[in-house]
Parts: C-alpha cells; structure tokens; sequence
C-alpha cells in the first residue's frame, strides 16, 4: 500500500516557501506572493499581516502579540506596552454535555482552532520560529503549545484589566 500525504494548502504555500529557501533560493514575501497562482490569492491576508507583525524583545525573549488589544507587561519594573501584531489567532467554543442537575444543564466546554487561524499561525511560525505567540487563555488552549497565555506580574493579579501588567519571563501552556 502506497502512503499519501495530504497537506491543507496553508501547509502547502509555507511547504514551497521552505523548499526554496533551502535551495538557496530564499524570497521575500512579495517575491513568494507575486509567484503564487491567483486561485490562492486568499492567502495574501495572512502574508501581507505577517509583514507587520514584529516581536517585542524582553531580553532573550521575544514575543508577538496574537490578541485584538495591547499587552502592558513588567520589565525592570516599568510597564511595557506590546500593541497587537495585526493578528488575531480566535477559537471557537465546542459544548458537550455532562449531565443535567437540579435543572441545570452541566457542559464541558472546549476551544478548536479554526481555518484562518491556522494559517496566519503557520505563517507567524514560519517567519519568527524563536517568538513566543502570545494570546488568550482560549487561544492557548484552542492552539496547544503554539500560543500561549499571559501571567500576571506579582501584585497585579487581581487589578482590573485596565491595570493589569504581565510577566515576559513566564507564561500558561496547553
């Protein structure tokens, strides 16, 4: 029996992008989106915003802001502002339900990726393999291991969203 691989047309594009860049035949967005044919002219959004997203540097580590509003992280005890990428990265809510109690209705709620969200992750992963993707507690559980959420700065855990600072040395996983 012969193995087929099958490959969604996001991994596709990053695929051939890879391909070229080892061949010594490395290109820039521009110069990889002017090659592709227009059937898949769809995927220019998500190549064009990676051309404006850009990682914010807390010494070693980098990070780009995948949610719709800024981060105000702590660093030497200042606080420092990370406005979002351009990239949203959303999850959508799957209930199952448990059992029904007293009336009520107990669900058990999980986050799936979406489409578009894999794909503008995949290109950001593409572009900045060492940056931490930093999104919300939903993001991170929708998108296990490929972003991640925030944790609170020590005494901002309980302040309002207004004046919340974050920590750029630590972060929640799934």
């Amino acid at each position: 029996m012969e193995a087929k691989m099958s490959f969604s047309k996001a991994e596709e594009i990053c695929l051939y992008w890879e391909i070229q860049a080892d061949n010594g035949g490395g290109m820039g967005v521009s110069s990889f989106l002017a090659q592709r044919p227009s059937e898949e002219a769809e995927y220019d959004a998500a190549y064009e915003i990676i051309q404006a997203a850009r990682p914010t540097y807390f010494g070693e580590v980098g990070v780009i802001n995948v949610t719709p509003h800024s981060i105000t992280f702590e660093w030497d005890g200042e606080p420092v502002n990370v406005s979002t990428s351009g990239v949203v990265i959303n999850a959508t809510p799957q209930e199952t339900v448990i059992e029904e109690r007293f009336g009520a209705t107990l669900v058990r709620t999980v986050f799936v990726g979406n489409d578009d969200s894999e794909r503008d992750l995949m290109a950001l992963r593409r572009r900045f393999p060492r940056a931490l993707l930093v999104g919300s507690i939903i993001a991170a559980q929708a998108y296990p291991g490929q972003v991640v959420a925030m944790v609170p700065a020590p005494g901002f855990e309980r302040v309002p969203p207004a004046d919340k600072r974050m920590r750029p040395d630590k972060f929640t996983t799934f």
